[in-house]
């Protein structure tokens, strides 16, 4: 049962450096990308005058048919 005992100490170093090398790593190097981009809500999107009609965009569909 000796064997056991032993192989606990290489089974925590192990998990401790499979858990802290991505965190090491993410922390080194974060995530430098663009900024994204501001999102309007409806509420605040800008909104035509009462008269003009409300544009909205039409969804694109393939011409050809998928077969089912």
């Amino acid at each position: 049962m000796n064997w056991f005992w032993m192989n606990i100490p290489a089974a925590l170093v192990f998990l401790a450096l499979w858990s802290a090398i991505p965190v090491w790593l993410v922390l080194k190097h974060p995530d430098r990308g663009p900024a994204p981009l501001a999102v309007q809500s409806p509420a605040t999107a800008t909104r035509s005058a009462p008269g003009e009609p409300q544009i909205a965009p039409i969804p694109r569909y393939s011409e050809h048919p998928v077969a089912v």
